[in-house]
């Protein structure tokens, strides 16, 4: 065999390698894209999850409700109702619409942060391309969570109804003048 022909042979080997070594590494760029990307969608697939609980169950309607039942201060009700408008699609979405954006924008002081679009929390989920098993899962949540906001409205009115049908007696009783001399 002559050194020609084995040089010839080994260039041929060594270009055949490198072509399949670069075909290896562009499929693996490829793949490493496409986790990126499966993983971006997780990740904001599990924020709008986590915004879904919070809006409702956790922290921020039962928290304003509550508050407002307690207090009778209007802000509390304004607050439910902005909740409740900006998970709809009614309101525009504040930019980087977090868990904590309620604690931050603090009670009875505008917003903590710029505006963004007006799409509802349903659409969002859309956008985000759920499977059809994650479809159902996410229509029971806002059956259920349409069903608690209108539980919560309708405790919010009976109890202020009946914490004010209670203090107009009390307030007529004090007015007397028998009571107001003790």
């Amino acid at each position: 065999m002559k050194i020609s022909h084995s040089y010839k042979l080994f260039a041929v080997t060594i270009t055949l390698l490198l072509t399949i070594i670069g075909i290896i590494v562009f499929k693996a760029l490829n793949i490493q894209d496409d986790v990126i990307r499966s993983e971006q969608h997780r990740f904001r697939s599990f924020l709008l999850a986590i915004e879904l609980f919070q809006s409702s169950e956790d922290l921020n309607l039962t928290r304003m409700a509550r508050s407002y039942v307690s207090t009778g201060k209007t802000i509390y009700e304004k607050r439910y109702f902005e909740i409740l408008d900006i998970r709809n699609g009614k309101q525009p979405r504040p930019a980087d619409y977090t868990s904590t954006y309620w604690h931050l924008a603090g009670v009875g002081r505008g917003p903590a942060i710029a505006q963004g679009e007006t799409i509802d929390l349903q659409d969002l989920m859309w956008r985000e391309c759920i499977t059809q098993q994650e479809s159902k899962l996410r229509q029971n949540i806002l059956l259920a969570q349409a069903f608690i906001a209108i539980t919560l409205c309708l405790v919010m009115v009976i109890i202020l109804h009946a914490f004010r049908s209670i203090l107009k007696p009390i307030e007529k009783l004090s007015s007397q003048p028998a009571y107001r001399h003790g």
